[in-house]
Protein backbone atom coordinates (compact mmCIF):
# COMPACT_ATOMS: atom_id res chain seq x y z
CA UNK A 1 0.00 0.00 0.00
CA UNK A 2 1.53 3.27 -0.93
CA UNK A 3 1.86 6.21 1.72
CA UNK A 4 0.17 9.80 1.89
CA UNK A 5 1.75 12.55 1.31
CA UNK A 6 1.67 15.93 3.06
CA UNK A 7 1.14 18.79 1.01
CA UNK A 8 2.82 21.93 2.41
CA UNK A 9 1.98 24.39 -0.42
CA UNK A 10 -0.12 26.22 -1.46
CA UNK A 11 -2.66 24.84 1.05
CA UNK A 12 -1.84 21.90 4.01
CA UNK A 13 -3.31 18.65 3.58
CA UNK A 14 -2.89 14.91 3.46
CA UNK A 15 -3.67 13.33 0.31
CA UNK A 16 -2.69 9.95 -1.41
CA UNK A 17 0.64 9.37 -3.20
CA UNK A 18 -1.41 7.70 -6.11
CA UNK A 19 -3.28 9.93 -8.43
CA UNK A 20 -0.82 12.68 -6.73
CA UNK A 21 0.48 14.17 -10.21
CA UNK A 22 -1.96 12.82 -12.64
CA UNK A 23 -4.64 14.79 -10.20
CA UNK A 24 -2.72 17.83 -12.34
CA UNK A 25 -4.46 17.04 -15.16
CA UNK A 26 -1.44 17.90 -17.85
CA UNK A 27 -3.02 17.50 -20.54
CA UNK A 28 -5.58 20.28 -20.08
CA UNK A 29 -2.72 22.79 -20.01
CA UNK A 30 -1.70 22.35 -24.02
CA UNK A 31 -2.97 22.29 -27.12
CA UNK A 32 -2.01 20.62 -30.53
CA UNK A 33 -0.89 24.68 -31.41
CA UNK A 34 0.39 25.30 -28.11
CA UNK A 35 1.74 21.81 -26.49
CA UNK A 36 2.29 21.80 -22.63
CA UNK A 37 6.12 20.90 -22.08
CA UNK A 38 7.57 19.38 -18.71
CA UNK A 39 10.38 17.77 -17.07
CA UNK A 40 11.31 15.85 -13.98
CA UNK A 41 14.48 14.65 -12.02
CA UNK A 42 15.08 12.94 -8.74
CA UNK A 43 18.27 14.71 -6.68
CA UNK A 44 20.09 14.30 -3.91
CA UNK A 45 20.30 17.46 -1.33
CA UNK A 46 23.83 18.17 -2.57
CA UNK A 47 22.30 18.36 -6.05
CA UNK A 48 23.36 14.71 -8.15
CA UNK A 49 20.92 13.71 -10.29
CA UNK A 50 23.45 10.75 -11.77
CA UNK A 51 26.60 9.18 -11.15
CA UNK A 52 29.20 7.57 -13.01
CA UNK A 53 29.26 4.03 -11.79
CA UNK A 54 33.17 2.91 -11.41
CA UNK A 55 32.42 -0.28 -12.72
CA UNK A 56 30.74 0.64 -15.92
CA UNK A 57 31.63 3.75 -16.41
CA UNK A 58 28.29 4.84 -17.49
CA UNK A 59 26.39 7.45 -15.75
CA UNK A 60 22.92 6.79 -13.88
CA UNK A 61 20.48 7.86 -11.16
CA UNK A 62 22.24 6.91 -7.64
CA UNK A 63 21.04 3.98 -6.50
CA UNK A 64 21.09 5.05 -2.85
CA UNK A 65 17.92 7.76 -4.11
CA UNK A 66 16.39 6.07 -7.08
CA UNK A 67 13.19 3.89 -5.49
CA UNK A 68 9.96 2.74 -6.46
CA UNK A 69 7.99 5.76 -5.06
CA UNK A 70 9.70 8.24 -6.62
CA UNK A 71 9.15 5.92 -10.38
CA UNK A 72 5.64 5.64 -9.84
CA UNK A 73 5.34 9.59 -10.27
CA UNK A 74 7.55 9.17 -13.11
CA UNK A 75 5.06 6.87 -14.75
CA UNK A 76 1.54 9.40 -13.97
CA UNK A 77 3.67 12.00 -15.38
CA UNK A 78 4.51 9.68 -18.63
CA UNK A 79 0.92 8.08 -19.02
CA UNK A 80 0.09 11.90 -19.86
CA UNK A 81 2.13 12.70 -22.45
CA UNK A 82 1.91 12.59 -26.41
CA UNK A 83 5.43 12.02 -26.63
CA UNK A 84 8.39 11.73 -24.62
CA UNK A 85 11.65 13.51 -25.42
CA UNK A 86 14.81 12.00 -24.49
CA UNK A 87 18.66 11.96 -26.32
CA UNK A 88 20.72 9.56 -28.29
CA UNK A 89 22.87 9.57 -25.78
CA UNK A 90 20.05 7.66 -23.13
CA UNK A 91 19.44 4.87 -25.81
CA UNK A 92 23.28 4.05 -26.43
CA UNK A 93 23.21 3.79 -22.82
CA UNK A 94 20.12 1.68 -22.41
CA UNK A 95 21.43 -0.14 -25.11
CA UNK A 96 25.02 -0.81 -23.34
CA UNK A 97 22.75 -2.07 -20.32
CA UNK A 98 20.71 -4.41 -22.43
CA UNK A 99 17.63 -2.32 -21.66
CA UNK A 100 14.68 -2.28 -23.38
CA UNK A 101 15.02 0.94 -25.64
CA UNK A 102 11.45 1.49 -25.72
CA UNK A 103 11.24 5.22 -23.78
CA UNK A 104 9.21 4.00 -21.16
CA UNK A 105 8.27 0.63 -20.95
CA UNK A 106 6.41 0.63 -17.92
CA UNK A 107 3.02 1.91 -19.35
CA UNK A 108 2.68 -1.29 -20.41
CA UNK A 109 1.08 -1.67 -16.39
CA UNK A 110 -2.63 -2.35 -16.34
CA UNK A 111 -3.56 0.75 -14.52
CA UNK A 112 -1.22 3.22 -17.04
CA UNK A 113 -2.70 1.42 -19.95
CA UNK A 114 -6.20 1.76 -18.80
CA UNK A 115 -6.00 5.40 -18.21
CA UNK A 116 -4.62 5.94 -21.79
CA UNK A 117 -7.10 3.55 -23.19
CA UNK A 118 -9.61 5.71 -21.45
CA UNK A 119 -8.71 9.15 -22.94
CA UNK A 120 -8.38 6.91 -26.73
CA UNK A 121 -4.46 7.86 -26.16
CA UNK A 122 -2.30 4.58 -27.99
CA UNK A 123 -0.51 2.35 -25.67
CA UNK A 124 2.66 4.35 -25.45
CA UNK A 125 3.63 7.99 -26.43
CA UNK A 126 5.71 8.51 -29.30
CA UNK A 127 9.02 9.31 -28.96
CA UNK A 128 11.72 12.51 -30.05
CA UNK A 129 15.45 11.71 -30.06
CA UNK A 130 17.21 14.60 -30.17
CA UNK A 131 20.68 13.34 -32.14
CA UNK A 132 23.61 15.77 -33.48
CA UNK A 133 25.44 12.19 -34.56
CA UNK A 134 22.64 10.56 -35.62
CA UNK A 135 24.91 7.68 -33.66
CA UNK A 136 22.25 5.27 -32.33
CA UNK A 137 21.86 1.68 -31.95
CA UNK A 138 19.61 0.79 -34.47
CA UNK A 139 19.34 -2.83 -34.35
CA UNK A 140 17.94 -3.08 -30.70
CA UNK A 141 15.93 0.17 -31.71
CA UNK A 142 14.05 -2.44 -34.62
CA UNK A 143 10.85 -4.12 -33.71
CA UNK A 144 9.84 -1.28 -30.97
CA UNK A 145 6.46 -0.65 -29.77
CA UNK A 146 5.77 3.09 -30.54
CA UNK A 147 3.30 5.30 -31.65
CA UNK A 148 5.65 7.30 -33.18
CA UNK A 149 9.56 7.43 -33.58
CA UNK A 150 11.24 10.68 -34.84
CA UNK A 151 14.53 11.66 -34.76
CA UNK A 152 15.91 15.55 -34.27
CA UNK A 153 18.82 16.16 -35.98
CA UNK A 154 21.43 18.54 -37.68
CA UNK A 155 23.24 15.96 -39.65
CA UNK A 156 22.15 14.72 -43.06
CA UNK A 157 21.65 10.61 -43.28
CA UNK A 158 24.09 8.51 -44.97
CA UNK A 159 22.33 6.09 -47.34
CA UNK A 160 23.25 3.22 -44.75
CA UNK A 161 21.74 5.61 -41.54
CA UNK A 162 18.65 6.31 -43.61
CA UNK A 163 18.21 2.61 -44.23
CA UNK A 164 18.74 1.94 -40.73
CA UNK A 165 15.91 4.42 -39.51
CA UNK A 166 13.73 3.08 -42.40
CA UNK A 167 14.37 -0.54 -40.95
CA UNK A 168 13.88 0.84 -37.22
CA UNK A 169 10.23 2.47 -37.92
CA UNK A 170 11.74 6.14 -37.71
CA UNK A 171 11.23 9.15 -39.58
CA UNK A 172 13.91 12.05 -39.13
CA UNK A 173 13.98 15.90 -38.91
CA UNK A 174 16.69 17.58 -39.89
CA UNK A 175 17.87 21.48 -38.95
CA UNK A 176 20.00 23.96 -39.64
CA UNK A 177 23.21 25.07 -37.29
CA UNK A 178 21.76 22.69 -33.65
CA UNK A 179 18.90 20.97 -32.13
CA UNK A 180 16.40 23.80 -30.36
CA UNK A 181 13.68 24.31 -28.33
CA UNK A 182 11.79 25.99 -30.91
CA UNK A 183 12.10 22.84 -33.09
CA UNK A 184 11.07 20.12 -30.64
CA UNK A 185 8.09 22.59 -30.07
CA UNK A 186 7.27 23.29 -33.76
CA UNK A 187 7.79 19.12 -34.33
CA UNK A 188 5.31 18.79 -32.12
CA UNK A 189 2.92 21.45 -33.31
CA UNK A 190 3.28 19.43 -36.82
CA UNK A 191 2.44 16.34 -35.11
CA UNK A 192 -0.68 17.76 -33.06
CA UNK A 193 0.81 16.89 -29.59
CA UNK A 194 -0.89 17.82 -26.64
CA UNK A 195 1.32 17.20 -24.03
CA UNK A 196 5.71 16.60 -24.57
CA UNK A 197 7.09 14.91 -20.99
CA UNK A 198 11.10 15.80 -21.25
CA UNK A 199 12.80 12.51 -20.44
CA UNK A 200 16.44 13.33 -21.49
CA UNK A 201 18.59 14.64 -18.62
CA UNK A 202 20.14 18.16 -18.39
CA UNK A 203 21.42 19.04 -21.59
CA UNK A 204 18.00 18.17 -23.42
CA UNK A 205 16.28 20.13 -20.07
CA UNK A 206 19.09 23.15 -20.99
CA UNK A 207 17.61 22.68 -24.77
CA UNK A 208 14.51 23.50 -24.34
CA UNK A 209 14.47 26.19 -21.11
CA UNK A 210 17.36 28.05 -23.35
CA UNK A 211 14.80 28.50 -25.91
CA UNK A 212 11.26 29.58 -23.56
CA UNK A 213 10.05 25.79 -24.72
CA UNK A 214 9.51 24.71 -21.11
CA UNK A 215 6.40 24.93 -19.01
CA UNK A 216 7.16 22.95 -15.99
CA UNK A 217 9.96 21.58 -13.78
CA UNK A 218 8.92 18.77 -11.80
CA UNK A 219 11.87 18.06 -8.81
CA UNK A 220 11.89 15.12 -6.35
CA UNK A 221 14.45 16.33 -3.63
CA UNK A 222 15.43 13.05 -1.27
CA UNK A 223 17.61 14.11 1.63
CA UNK A 224 20.44 12.29 1.53
CA UNK A 225 24.19 13.62 0.74
CA UNK A 226 25.99 11.76 -1.68
CA UNK A 227 29.54 14.15 -2.65
CA UNK A 228 31.11 12.28 -5.30
CA UNK A 229 32.95 13.92 -7.94
CA UNK A 230 31.48 12.48 -11.34
CA UNK A 231 27.87 13.60 -11.46
CA UNK A 232 25.30 15.16 -13.59
CA UNK A 233 23.06 17.99 -12.01
CA UNK A 234 19.86 19.65 -12.83
CA UNK A 235 21.02 21.37 -15.63
CA UNK A 236 23.97 21.51 -18.19
CA UNK A 237 25.31 23.57 -20.93
CA UNK A 238 25.66 27.14 -21.17
CA UNK A 239 24.68 29.82 -18.68
CA UNK A 240 21.04 30.55 -19.70
CA UNK A 241 20.83 35.00 -20.33
CA UNK A 242 18.67 35.79 -18.95
CA UNK A 243 17.63 33.38 -16.13
CA UNK A 244 14.79 31.56 -16.02
CA UNK A 245 12.81 32.21 -13.02
CA UNK A 246 10.32 29.75 -11.70
CA UNK A 247 7.13 29.80 -9.12
CA UNK A 248 6.46 27.03 -6.91
CA UNK A 249 3.16 25.39 -8.08
CA UNK A 250 3.19 22.92 -5.49
CA UNK A 251 5.26 21.43 -2.61
CA UNK A 252 4.71 18.09 -0.59
CA UNK A 253 6.29 15.75 2.11
CA UNK A 254 6.71 11.85 1.56
CA UNK A 255 7.95 10.48 4.84
CA UNK A 256 11.02 7.73 4.60
CA UNK A 257 9.92 4.68 3.73
CA UNK A 258 11.98 0.93 3.95
CA UNK A 259 13.77 2.17 0.61
CA UNK A 260 13.63 5.38 0.20
CA UNK A 261 14.83 8.49 2.63
CA UNK A 262 12.54 11.68 2.84
CA UNK A 263 11.57 13.73 -0.33
CA UNK A 264 10.15 16.88 -1.19
CA UNK A 265 7.74 16.58 -4.54
CA UNK A 266 7.98 19.99 -5.99
CA UNK A 267 6.53 21.23 -9.06
CA UNK A 268 7.50 24.21 -10.69
CA UNK A 269 6.06 26.98 -13.40
CA UNK A 270 8.41 28.59 -15.40
CA UNK A 271 7.22 32.55 -14.18
CA UNK A 272 9.36 35.28 -16.69
CA UNK A 273 10.96 33.89 -19.48
CA UNK A 274 8.70 34.52 -22.78
CA UNK A 275 7.33 31.85 -24.08
CA UNK A 276 7.94 31.92 -28.00
CA UNK A 277 4.46 31.80 -29.78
Amino acid sequence: MMPDLTRLYPNHAVRALDGAYLAHELRERGTPQAPFIYTNFISSVDGRIAQRDPDTGRYGVPRSIANDLDWHLFLELAAQADAVVTSGRRLRELAARGRSLRCVPDLARANYAAWRRARDLPPFPACIILSATLDLPYDALRGLEHDELVILTTTQPTPEQRAALDAAGASYVQVADRVRGAAVRELARQRGYRTLYSIGGPKVFHTLAADGALHRLYLTLSHRLLAGDDYDTVLAGPMLQPPVTLTLHELNLLAASDDAAQMLLASYDVATQVMQG
